[in-house]
């Protein structure tokens, strides 16, 4: 059901018969009048249009009146007399069982939601256009309004009420006018600040809302120059044209209209908007938000953990240029495997025995470092080095105390229980003369900016199987990681 009311003159009885009936209007008084049609509907045709597929009713009273009056209409006629009905001064129309003879067109429709969301926008757009009327529009049955505009509001109230603050700071006035092309344009535009997924593009010509793709295109094009890509903005714009110089005839619909010079009027809309914008394009203003000094000692944070901090952040998305971050050493392998370290991990860990369910007594596992006798040959006579440390015997308990752990997962075992030794970052120097020689060598050998290259050089990343991306300071680098050897 849809229903409308107004409180406008209203409808005298006596022309209560020709409400519905083929081409009656009263917006021409003589035929002069077809020329210059200033209206929004001349036809006589909705009305006419509506009592054929739908159930309508009209209650109107007019000024002076003593009483209302009500009648129905069905395929263009009325049926029956009006009879005098409660009313108050205006119009009140009731259009029930839309399209019930019509069932091909009725499947059309989609649900009520749907097409009530289109009734909201086209009525919003003629609530804005129409300031200072107050407009409301409502589903039926609730109280809460989608459309709610108060008399005497501005247009820029109604911008605020209907899209919002955020548009509504962000607009422009933007003013065009041609006396020897004979049009005015007035409205608001977007300002280089404000931008949008989607272009909201409102258009009324000679007050009725249209479309016009040429003068949607043209405006655009201007805002390509200032908006970042896929950007777009938000104009809304009144044309006023001659009369006589427009044509509401080219679409069923009357959604779309041709007028006289169109090509000139949309140049001429492009030029003034391509100034306004210019004008207004030497600074950008950025609205900020002032927050309050929060006392510390009132508001104290709960400590969290890295890992905790951490966890949310994938690994590939963390910061890697910091002091702690891994180094390209790291990755880099000695070749032949001169040297092999093997280490343990110092672990203090309480042991439940399987009898009595007790906690026994810690058991500490110490890293050892080791190295393997290398053996070099100097001058044809191999030379044997002995090994640095040797590895004492770890304290283990017999496999029945002990806990059975899952994996080598180190969440396995409690958090606090776990202690790392951390490897040593220098290597001893060997007393050996043909080792020190040997090094003394390769320092001669070696390029100097190569190494303070990898002394500085963060990792960053795997480009690929074969190369990685350096950061040297300030300069980023790529290094091919199999033809990199020590």
């Amino acid at each position: 059901m849809l229903q409308l009311q107004d409180n406008g003159k209203g409808i005298h009885a006596a022309d209560f018969p020709l409400l519905c009936e083929r081409f009656a209007t009263s917006k021409l008084a003589k035929f002069e009048d077809l020329q210059g049609i200033a209206t929004y509907g001349f036809r006589g045709e909705a009305l006419a249009s509506i009592s054929h597929i739908a159930h309508m009713k009209v209650v109107s009273m007019t000024e002076g009146a003593q009483c209302a009056y009500r009648a129905s209409f069905l395929d263009g006629k009325m049926c029956g007399h009006a009879a005098p009905a409660p009313g108050v001064k205006g119009t009140l129309i009731t259009v029930e069982d839309l399209f019930y003879n019509v069932a091909t067109r009725r499947k059309t429709l989609k649900n009520a939601n749907d097409e009530y969301q289109k009734i909201v926008e086209v009525v919003s757009r003629y609530a804005l256009h129409n300031s200072g009327i107050g407009i409301t529009c409502k589903k039926y049955g609730e109280n809460q309004s989608e459309v709610h505009t108060v008399r005497g509001t501005t247009l820029e109230d109604n911008i605020r009420l209907m899209f919002g603050h955020n548009v509504a700071r962000e607009l422009l006035p933007f003013k065009c006018t041609d006396e020897k092309l004979g049009f005015v344009a007035e409205g608001h535009i977007s300002n280089a600040n404000y931008s949008m997924k989607k272009t909201t593009f409102i258009l009324f010509i000679n007050h009725r809302l249209v479309d016009s793709t040429h003068i949607k295109k043209a405006m655009e094009s201007v805002y390509q120059q200032y908006l970042p890509k896929s950007s777009h903005p938000w104009i809304y714009l009144s044309l006023s044209v001659a009369p006589q110089n427009i044509d509401v005839n080219v679409h069923p619909t009357k959604s779309e209209v041709r007028f006289l010079h169109e090509d000139d009027i949309v140049d001429a809309l492009h030029k003034s908007l391509e100034d306004t914008l210019a004008a207004h394009n030497s600074s950008r203003t950025f609205v900020t938000q002032t927050l309050s000094a929060v006392s510390t000692s009132s508001q104290k944070c709960p400590p969290t953990s890295s890992a905790t901090a951490t966890a949310s952040v994938p690994q590939y998305k963390l910061d890697r240029s910091d002091a702690h971050s891994q180094t390209l050493q790291a990755f880099l392998q000695p070749v032949g495997e001169l040297a092999t370290a093997t280490a343990t991990t110092t672990t203090t860990t309480p042991i439940a025995t399987a009898a009595t369910g007790a906690v026994a007594d810690a058991v500490s596992v110490t890293d050892h470092y080791t190295e393997q006798q290398t053996q070099r040959k100097a001058d044809s006579q191999p030379i044997s080095m002995p090994p640095l440390a040797a590895a004492p015997t770890a304290t283990v308990p017999p496999p029945t105390a002990r806990k059975r752990v899952h994996g080598n997962c180190p969440s396995a075992a409690p958090a606090a229980a776990v202690a790392h030794t951390r490897r040593p970052k220098k290597f001893v120097l060997s007393p050996l003369s043909s080792i020190q020689s040997f090094i003394s060598r390769i320092e001669e050998l070696s390029d100097a900016e190569l190494v303070d290259v990898l002394d500085h050089a963060t990792w960053v990343g795997c480009v690929n199987v074969i190369f990685s991306l350096v950061q040297c300071r300030t300069r980023l680098l790529v290094f091919n990681m199999q033809t990199m050897r020590w």
